[in-house]
């Protein structure tokens, strides 16, 4: 057939497994067309037979002289349009086909990847940038000028010393003491003090003894009143404080302020030690030794002291070991109160 063996020589470049397997399928479909069928038996019927007996040798060699073959004629078949028979043309078309579909299935096929679970990317969390907190303008400070002190005059030095030492001397409540005249001017409202007292000189004496005893009467039963205020006033300062105070009025004292100057009794205050010569002083005047008496015959506290002084100087140590002993245990005594009076204060 001469579709079947245009379709060998097609495939008979690549004699493989695949073209045969393609071969055969052609040569079933070629078979089964009755298109195919009707172009092969044309060219059949048109292609010459040698269908006679072989001649002998004597016969072949004169039919040989007799009759000389003309040239070779192919077998024609009807031409289209493009001057090709349609056989041939359907048997080109149904090779390229057949080759395409060959080369489809020689492609190797690609190894199946399996494909990786797919993990799930956690959500990433954008951290926030920390805001920057705006700068305060930096306000340039104003330079401080500072006042020159004024230079005090020693007289404005010595008026500011007493007022801070008056500040520090403190003023306790007054002890105030009644006499019969304060006792009558209470009585004797809208006068004046000088006119009072003249009327005060005029009375009679009787009458001014009267109130002189109302006076001490009405002293005595608000004296103790009076001083409970005082001691409580006291004790609601520190005793540091108070020491303070007493320090102050001694030193006004000494200024010549007598006024205001007298110290405060403080009970929590602790008593220095003693000396021995002060001991020795003491014992003499408890056995009843008398003040020698100046040139003017006054009693002189200076020349008893110059006296005793003298004669403890010229003790022997036995003679004042007793003083000084006595002077030792109330040196201790000085310092027990004093620890206790700290742990007080603390």
């Amino acid at each position: 057939m001469a579709a079947v063996a245009l379709a060998r020589q097609l495939f008979s470049t690549r004699t493989t497994s695949t073209n045969f397997r393609s071969l055969a399928i052609l040569q079933r479909t070629i078979q089964s067309n009755p298109f195919f069928a009707r172009a092969a038996s044309t060219a059949a019927a048109k292609k010459p037979t040698a269908t006679a007996a072989k001649p002998d040798a004597k016969a072949k060699t004169k039919t040989a002289v007799a009759t000389k073959p003309g040239p070779k004629t192919k077998p024609t078949a009807t031409k289209g349009p493009a001057g090709k028979t349609a056989a041939g043309k359907t048997a080109a078309k149904t090779a390229t086909k057949k080759t395409v579909v060959a080369k489809k299935t020689v492609a190797a096929k690609k190894p199946v990847v399996k494909k990786k679970p797919v993990v799930k990317k956690k959500p990433v969390v954008k951290k926030k940038k920390p805001v920057a907190k705006k700068k305060k303008p930096v306000v340039k400070k104003k330079p401080v000028v500072r006042k020159k002190k004024p230079v005090l005059t020693d007289d404005q030095k010595k008026r500011k010393l007493i007022q801070d030492l008056r500040t520090r001397a403190l003023k306790p409540p007054t002890k105030r003491s009644y006499n019969g005249f304060m006792m009558w001017f209470r009585e004797q409202k809208g006068k004046s003090v000088v006119d009072a007292g003249a009327e005060w000189r005029a009375l009679p004496q009787d009458v001014r003894d009267t109130y002189a005893k109302n006076a001490k009467v009405f002293g005595a039963e608000g004296s103790a009143g009076r001083q409970k205020v005082f001691d409580d006033w006291v004790l609601s300062h520190s005793a540091d404080t108070i020491r303070i105070a007493n320090n102050a009025r001694l030193y006004l004292r000494r200024m010549g302020f007598a006024r205001g100057t007298a110290q405060i009794p403080d009970p929590r205050r602790v008593k220095k030690p003693v000396s021995p010569f002060l001991n020795y002083v003491k014992e003499q005047y408890n056995l009843g030794r008398e003040l020698p008496k100046d040139e003017k015959g006054k009693n002189s506290l200076v020349l008893a002291t110059k006296a005793m002084r003298h004669e403890y100087t010229n003790l022997s140590p036995e003679g004042r070991k007793k003083y000084e002993d006595i002077s030792a245990q109330d040196l201790e005594r000085y310092h027990a109160e004093m620890g206790h009076q700290k742990k007080v204060v603390a």
